[in-house]
């Protein structure tokens, strides 16, 4: 709530948010779910988890946002818009199409399932930290970088992600 320029005194810059506040939307009411996944379901789908059958946190199994769901990211590639997904994943990988490049976004950076150690990058045993920098970026293409064990997650996401800006 308080991460808008218009309601932190400018610590952090948000121009765009703070003209369309400036123009009257408030931008007060946010609704998400009590987990996660049916929430990413709900943004990158615009319909509610009922609809797109992600109704709780998808644990480490195979399953994922159905194939048949059109995503925000592709939407937009319609558009000539670029998308990139930076962080989080967590609507599934069991099988490559289900991937974040595979659903619209140019690039994707960060992890797949729903939680990681931030600085070993590990989760359910296994190193979960992915590179992929185009689009359709399945086996062949994506990168493990092993070497960023140690270092934050949050700090390698905001530099890729001001990379990907600049």
């Amino acid at each position: 709530y308080d991460d808008l320029g218009f309601r932190n005194e400018g610590q952090i810059l948000t121009p765009h948010f703070n003209r369309l506040h400036s123009q009257g939307i408030d931008l007060s009411s946010y609704y998400v779910q009590p987990s996660c996944s049916p929430t990413r379901a709900a943004i990158l789908t615009g319909r509610k988890p009922l609809h797109t059958g992600i109704n709780f946190w998808l644990p480490n199994i195979a399953a994922g946002l159905s194939l048949n769901e059109v995503t925000l990211a592709q939407v937009l590639n319609r558009r000539n818009f670029t998308s990139h997904a930076v962080g989080k994943w967590h609507l599934g990988f069991h099988k490559t199409p289900y991937t974040p490049t595979f659903r619209g976004f140019s690039s994707f950076y960060g992890y797949y399932e729903g939680s990681e150690d931030y600085y070993t990058h590990v989760t359910n045993g296994g190193f979960d930290f992915h590179d992929e920098r185009a689009p359709f970026c399945g086996p062949g293409c994506t990168q493990r970088p092993w070497h960023l064990q140690g270092q934050y997650s949050t700090n390698l996401f905001t530099a890729r992600a001001v990379e990907i800006i600049s």
